[in-house]
């Protein structure tokens, strides 16, 4: 009875999520390609600095720029997948209790998303620790008032 429950509406997200990322590698695909066409466009250095230097030239190298993710939003998130994985793992596991079928899966698979969740709480802490200690994380200074 519980099977369907979970098995249907992981298979939609599972089938949203790969759209998704189908959708985004075409789009970062498409935009590389026009961005190596205009690149193609420049013959020499000369060419390069001066459609640099133009308007149309910067907005076109900030749209090269990788965004980057600060390490404190890493950690952060890095947080939230742990919870997750933590609280799914429970939630499976205290979902044997409740079936005569599978509760052996059940079992297995709570568990080893409990022990992903905890390896991952583990290893965002370790993360934290040494990013602090090599200053990759500004400290925050107290707001004056």
């Amino acid at each position: 009875m519980l099977v369907p429950i979970i098995v249907v509406p992981s298979f939609f997200f599972l089938m949203g999520w790969l759209i998704w990322m189908i959708v985004q590698w075409r789009q970062y695909k498409y935009r590389m390609n026009i961005q190596l066409k205009m690149l193609d466009k420049v013959s020499t250095g000369a060419e390069l600095v001066q459609f640099a230097e133009s308007d149309a030239g910067s907005k076109f190298l900030d749209s090269m720029e990788l965004k980057s993710v600060g390490t404190r939003d890493r950690i952060i998130s890095a947080v939230y997948k742990a919870v997750i994985l933590l609280v799914l793992g429970i939630a499976i596991y205290a979902l044997r209790g409740t079936l005569d079928e599978g509760a052996v899966a059940f079992t297995i698979l709570g568990t080893v998303l409990m022990a992903f969740g905890i390896g991952y709480i583990i290893a965002t802490f370790i993360s934290y620790r040494l990013a602090s200690k090599w200053g990759m994380i500004p400290k925050e200074s107290p707001e004056e008032e």
